[in-house]
Order: structure tokens, then sequence, then C-alpha cells
């Protein structure tokens, strides 16, 4: 069961913590959540968002589930590390040169604030897909603009369904 979910007064339903709320509340807080996350590269407010989507993944889907998904998440982080350099050669800490190319830290660095809002942004994803079902979606824009609510709803639905559908296909491909 969720760690974010509260009991109700008569004690026997648990409910998520923004079920009780209009739709435009968890709307408004993803908007900018995501917004905040994504439009920004400063280093230490993409580390609070990446802190603030794991807690926030600890919190509602347990530590097992979100430990799991570190471990796809933080190669990824590395991998754009480690392949930024190689498109954006620029700095002035050179650490070593690969043939005629420099290797920078700052490119480096640069490079892990990405992959870090990358997977900051995904945790973020998960947490909208699961706060804002559809209902929800389709209740805050329906009558003005449904197919916008159709969109949002079934985008906000693909990340989760990508990860469990990667999930199936590694636990498959270990039998091989």
């Amino acid at each position: 069961m969720p760690v974010d979910t509260m009991r109700e007064e008569s004690g026997n339903e648990p409910v998520a913590a923004f079920s009780m709320s209009h739709p435009a509340v968890p709307a408004l807080y993803m908007v900018l959540t995501l917004g905040l996350t994504m439009f920004s590269m400063q280093p230490v407010l993409i580390a609070l968002s990446l802190a603030g989507g794991l807690a926030y993944g600890l919190a509602t889907r347990g530590v097992a589930r979100t430990l799991g998904a570190l471990r796809w998440q933080l190669p990824v982080i590395l991998i754009i590390a480690v392949l930024n350099p190689l498109f954006s050669a620029s700095g002035s800490t050179e650490l070593f040169r690969i043939g005629m190319r420099a290797v920078y830290l700052e490119s480096m660095v640069y490079g892990l604030c990405m992959g870090g809002l990358f997977v900051a942004s995904v945790l973020w994803f998960e947490a909208a897909a699961s706060m804002l079902e559809y209902d929800k979606v389709l209740a805050l824009l329906g009558n003005a603009a449904p197919v916008l609510a159709l969109m949002i709803s079934m985008c906000m639905r693909l990340i989760p369904q990508f990860l469990r559908r990667g999930r199936t296909v590694l636990a498959g491909g270990g039998g091989v």
C-alpha cells in the first residue's frame, strides 16, 4: 500500500493524498513542478527536483520499485554525461584527448546535469501519471478541449506503460 495514503474519517478506506481535491490542484502542481524541472539548467534545482521525484516515488511506489527503477536511471545519467563531450566540446579544463578531440570537465558536468534533468523529468511524469488519472484530466479539460484532454491523458500513460513493457522484456530476456 502506498505510504502517501491517508485514512478517511471512518478509518476503513485508504485515500490518495490528491484524490480529495479538485483536479486543478494536482494538475497545477505538476505543471509547475515539470516546468521548473524541464526549463531550468541550474544544477542545484535539478538536484532538488531529482531528490523530490525520488522521494515522491519512494512514498507512493515503495522502496523496492523506486530503487529498481534506479537500475536503468543511473546508467542513463552516466551515458548522457559520457556522450555529451562528443557533441559539445567546450570548456577550459581539459581532461584528456581522443585523437584530435579534447574532452573537457565542463562538458562532462553539463552532461551530468542533462542526464539528471532527463531522469527527474521522467520521475515527475510518472508521478503525474499516477496523480492525474484519465478521468481527472478529462474532467479538467473535457468541456474546453476534449481532444487535448485525450492527448494529454494518453501521453501521460505512455511512460509508465513503456517502463512496464521494458521490465517485461528484461524479465523475458533473462531466460534466453
